[in-house]
């Protein structure tokens, strides 16, 4: 298939590259694991038979994460909130008011962030052998610890250009890629979407990501999807499946760490029944349309109707509790974006005491412990 015609949204000082494909029932947003290009990744036959096989389910939008590919680069690694935003901006530029957000393994950090944060754009989340955190944790004894995590992504900035390592690298994780040409192939797409320096900086911060507090917190139909062949991201999605309160597992056969890689005939017999349910709205109870509106030279959404319809939303659904990580005070999660931003900016930031309690769409109402340094911040 022919390379898409690429489009840019607007997310903060950067252009976000992404594409639309298809004009299909649901909207689906696609975001590969890793580091992907979007004109190479319709170039590659694994990459476009999957692409090929979700078209016939969805309309596709794509899109490629900050710093890779076709999107804009423009200083340090981007914090995850910042990122997570840029899918709210494509989906604007897109005139995608809601759709089912699929995000492939280090991709999950950011769908479930995306999903907490926004519930009324999100009709429904795929994960694909999800991560909350990377490096072990007391409750996630078979993830690398964080020396084993550094070493792995050491080796590969220092042999990212060498064939070799792909080839043995894409043997271990994508045994349907039969041939050393198939894994060369495979692998270019990889290797021309980010530097070495840039996969290395990538990976030191997801080791530093941790959004389990998160799980409890989702509202939205959710499956989990996990090949039988791979243990660690077996027990990793099982994890995530019996934390999430709206989540179901699947299991899939086949040998392949990566959805993109062999035969997309299994997961498209599980994530094509999710999508007409959630299409139908039976799944969550209510609508569950994702239905883009026409667009004129591909404006965005208007911020105050998108701002009003939120917050209509938003009160005539039960609102999450927010599961609060150490140091930060009980939170309700809130109505209003504006307020939204500001809970996300204090979970980064933990204060002890009392620090914040928000309160509907009339805005913010918080009391904190004093905080010398603020002023200097700003």
């Amino acid at each position: 298939m022919d390379a898409p015609e690429i489009r840019y949204a607007r997310s903060g000082d950067a252009s976000i590259a992404y594409a639309v494909l298809g004009d299909g029932p649901v909207d689906l947003v696609f975001i590969p694991g890793g580091f992907q290009h979007l004109e190479l990744w319709w170039e590659d036959p694994p990459r476009a038979r999957l692409g090929q096989a979700l078209l016939e389910h969805a309309r596709l939008i794509q899109l490629d994460k900050r710093g890779t590919g076709l999107s804009d680069r423009g200083g340090p690694v981007a914090s995850l909130e910042t990122r997570m935003d840029d899918i709210r901006a494509v989906m604007d530029a897109a005139g995608s008011e809601r759709a089912v957000v699929f995000a492939v393994h280090d991709t999950a950090p950011l769908a479930l962030l995306f999903a907490a944060t926004f519930p009324e754009r999100v009709a429904g989340l795929v994960l694909w052998h999800p991560q909350s955190a990377f490096v072990r944790t007391p409750d996630q004894p078979w993830l690398p610890t964080r020396g084993e995590y550094e070493a792995w992504f050491g080796e590969q900035e220092r042999r990212w250009g060498e064939h070799d390592y792909w080839d043995g690298f894409l043997k271990q994780i994508a045994p349907s890629l039969a041939s050393r040409a198939e894994r060369l192939s495979f692998a270019r797409v990889l290797r021309l979407s980010v530097s070495p320096g840039d996969a290395r900086a990538f990976a030191q911060l997801n080791g530093e990501i941790d959004v389990r507090h998160v799980l409890p917190t989702i509202r939205v139909p959710t499956l989990v999807l996990a090949t039988a062949a791979w243990e660690p991201e077996l027990r990793s999605a099982r994890y995530h499946a019996e934390r999430i309160p709206t989540a179901r597992l699947a299991v899939l056969p086949g040998p392949d760490w990566i959805p993109s890689v062999g035969d997309p005939v299994p997961l498209i017999a599980e994530l094509a029944p999710f999508l007409e349910e959630v299409r139908e709205g039976s799944a969550c109870g209510g609508r569950a349309g994702s239905r883009h509106r026409p667009l004129h030279g591909h404006r965005r959404v208007d911020a105050a109707r998108g701002r009003g319809r939120r917050q209509r939303m938003a009160r005539a659904a039960p609102q999450p509790s927010w599961c609060r990580p150490p140091g930060v005070g009980a939170l309700s999660w809130p109505e209003d974006g504006h307020c939204r931003r500001r809970v996300l900016r204090d979970l980064r930031r933990p204060r002890t005491g009392d620090p914040l309690r928000m309160r509907g769409a009339r805005g913010c109402q918080r009391t904190r412990t004093p905080d010398p340094g603020r002023a200097a911040r700003r």
